[in-house]
């Protein structure tokens, strides 16, 4: 049963103006197990009530995770100067790749840059803020969850190897991830690009903002995720091979 069966008491939907409903959620804590944070006493909160749970290792001065039933999100403490537009981009396979060469990471230490231009591009973006949008339908959002404890690791490696290069600005980096197989926080949906204009209200053309991903409809792609969340969001689409 997942989270929200196991709350089913607990928690309550009600409809709101544009018939969609929402969820009545509270939560509790967060602790810190290894790198990563998982949920603790879990319950279900409002998505609007933004809320911090336990804190990371080697990035406690600089960010912080937000876990709900559908939604991952690791935000910086205090966000840097962004004068340009804000760019978005898929993780696996367009940003990371596993150093096993599986098609899923083993562990959290199992990934590695997609190439060698990856890095290199980033450090080119200091004013922009980068906002990573990732569909993990395989991570269980609840409380001892293994998936949720591994995700939140490899997301903090992956911003502390960036946090070590000088010429990378660490405050700018976001992290959004849905956590269901379906709703509106996965994408081709935009519910994470709603989440990211709350936390980062600046006022922003949207529609001179990049979003990169692989799932792009090709004969090879296993989806058209990536391309139809950014027509959806208004955003301008590119490949990997076209932007790095």
């Amino acid at each position: 049963m997942d989270i929200l069966g196991k709350l089913s008491a607990k928690s309550k939907i009600t409809k709101n103006s544009n018939s969609i409903g929402s969820l009545k959620r509270n939560t509790e804590g967060l602790n810190n197990i290894g790198l990563g944070t998982i949920l603790n006493n879990a319950k279900v909160i409002e998505r609007t009530e933004i809320r911090t749970f336990g804190q990371f290792k080697k990035l406690k001065k600089t960010h912080k995770p937000t876990v709900y039933s559908d939604l991952i999100k690791v935000t910086p403490l205090a966000p840097g100067a962004m004068s340009s537009n804000p760019i978005f981009f898929d993780l696996d396979d367009t940003l990371i790749k596993t150093k096993s060469g599986g098609k899923f990471s083993r562990s959290p230490e199992d990934w590695k840059w997609y190439n060698d231009k990856i890095v290199k591009k980033l450090r080119s973006l200091k004013d922009n803020a980068i906002v990573i949008v990732s569909n993990q339908a395989a991570v269980a959002a609840k409380k001892d969850s293994k998936s949720l404890s591994n995700i939140l690791s490899k997301i903090e490696y992956i911003f502390a190897d960036l946090q070590k290069d000088q010429e990378i600005n660490i405050n700018n980096f976001f992290f959004f991830a849905s956590t269901n197989k379906k709703g509106v926080m996965r994408k081709p949906e935009i519910g994470i690009f709603n989440e990211f204009k709350k936390v980062v209200t600046q006022d922003f053309d949207y529609t001179k903002s990049l979003f990169i991903g692989d799932a792009a409809g090709r004969n090879n792609d296993f989806s058209d995720s990536d391309l139809k969340f950014a027509q959806n969001a208004g955003l301008i689409f590119k490949i990997p091979e076209d932007f790095f």
